[in-house]
């Protein structure tokens, strides 16, 4: 008798336990998730290379659990972006509970294959949430720009067109002996820390209404004024007859370094009609050089717009 009364006694706290779990979920088919935003926007993103990570939050409003019984990138295995669900990467994620009044964090990335064009195009997908068999979207949007990929190379004559952008990746450097022509309208990019070196001769062409931009490669828009995002251009100690004309230089460590302490050579720079700033350590850091440098904006470094060290000729006019 007493083990017939502890089994029904047992089915009867399973059957009530069951039933309080279920309880738990919500199960009306007007509950719907909840979203930081409706769409998640990419600025540029440069092909073959990754974006920076975006986010946005999913959120049960709810006074019991929500469960989410699938969440997939629309795209699949052919999309651009990839997600990291609340620190698990996947392109599909089932049965994800989320207790009341609580959210999870959706990390995205986009990564685009080169396009064949060169104006920038702009790549859709949506990450899809299905609930008590409702749907819903956050849409991802990005912009994708090819480029001329320059990763750690020394460069021979060549000459940069305005066709698309170039990022520079692990630095680039003008071989001895050689020239680097760069025609009005480039806009030149840097990853983090890259420099272009210079031990040849570097020829920037800019124009009064297509200057040259050398810049860092974040283009979100908190990094539009960020100093220190890349290194310098860097005329080595070697290097003579360079001309930079209507130039953009911004966001850099160094604007330009030309020459080096170690050594006694005199470089020489031909410098107008340029900006340089926005920069985390010194504009023009010169050591021993020969510069001559003309109608030129120097402005918002953290230390000196003009550091200039073990002699050499320099001649600032109209800056």
């Amino acid at each position: 008798m007493k083990k017939t009364f502890f089994i029904i006694t047992a089915v009867f706290f399973l059957i009530t336990f069951s039933r309080c779990k279920e309880d738990g979920f919500i199960s009306d088919p007007d509950a719907l998730l909840r979203f930081s935003a409706d769409t998640v926007s990419f600025d540029t993103v440069f092909t073959t290379i990754g974006s920076a990570t975006m986010y946005f939050k999913i959120y049960n409003p709810y006074n019991k659990t929500l469960k989410l019984s699938t969440a997939y990138i629309a795209g699949g295995e052919n999309s651009f972006f990839r997600m990291n669900f609340d620190g698990e990467p996947a392109r599909r994620v089932n049965n994800i509970e989320i207790p009341p009044k609580d959210s999870l964090f959706i990390f995205v990335e986009v990564t685009i294959d080169p396009l064949g064009v060169n104006n920038p195009l702009i790549v859709k997908d949506s990450v899809i949430f299905i609930t008590n068999g409702n749907l819903q979207n956050v849409k991802l949007i990005a912009y994708g720009q090819d480029v001329h990929l320059i990763k750690g190379k020394i460069l021979k004559n060549t000459v940069w067109e305005a066709d698309k952008p170039y990022l520079i990746y692990n630095s680039a450097a003008v071989d001895t002996g050689n020239t680097l022509t760069i025609n009005p309208g480039v806009q030149v990019y840097l990853h983090d820390r890259s420099s272009l070196i210079v031990w040849g001769k570097l020829i920037v062409n800019g124009t009064s209404d297509k200057p040259v931009i050398f810049q860092g490669d974040r283009l979100e828009e908190d990094y539009r004024i960020i100093a220190g995002q890349w290194g310098t251009i860097y005329i080595d100690p070697i290097s003579t007859g360079n001309i930079i004309n209507y130039a953009i230089i911004k966001n850099s460590i160094a604007g330009i370094q030309i020459g080096h302490p170690s050594q006694n050579k005199q470089p020489t720079l031909q410098l107008s009609n340029t900006i340089i700033q926005n920069i985390s350590y010194v504009g023009i850091y010169a050591f021993g050089a020969d510069i001559n440098c003309y109608n030129t904006i120097l402005a918002n470094a953290t230390y000196n717009l003009v550091t200039l060290l073990k002699g050499g000729r320099y001649n600032f006019s109209h800056c």
